[in-house]
C-alpha cells in the first residue's frame, strides 16, 4: 500500500505547530518546521505568519524565490483552496 509523505494544511493549524514547538523549545534544523510551498515549480521552505494590522494568517518563503508564481500573491489576501466541506476558503500549503 502507498504512503503519503506529503498533506496540505491550513495556516492556523501551521501556526498552532510552530506556537507548540516553540512552547516546548523544540529543536527544529535551521529554523525549518516541514513546510513548504504547494507550487509544483517552487516546492521551497515557508514559514506561517500570524495575522497582525491588516494582513490575515498567511504563508511566507523564507528566501525569495522571483521564480515561484505564489512569491508576491498573499495567501491571506486571496485564498487559493476552498474546503469542499464547509465551502470555506483557507490559505494552505504543503507539509512533509
Amino acid at each position: 500500500m502507498p504512503k503519503i509523505n506529503e498533506c496540505l494544511i491550513d495556516v492556523d493549524l501551521a501556526n498552532a505547530i510552530r506556537e507548540v514547538a516553540d512552547a516546548l523549545k523544540l529543536k527544529v534544523p535551521a529554523g525549518k518546521l516541514g513546510f513548504r510551498c504547494p507550487n509544483p515549480k517552487c516546492r521551497r521552505p515557508v514559514k506561517p505568519m500570524v495575522a497582525g494590522g491588516k494582513q490575515r494568517p498567511h504563508f511566507e518563503h523564507l528566501k525569495r524565490n522571483p521564480n515561484c508564481d505564489l512569491q508576491e500573491l498573499s495567501f491571506a489576501r486571496k485564498p487559493r483552496f476552498r474546503d469542499r466541506r464547509s465551502g470555506l476558503e483557507s490559505p494552505k500549503l504543503i507539509a512533509n
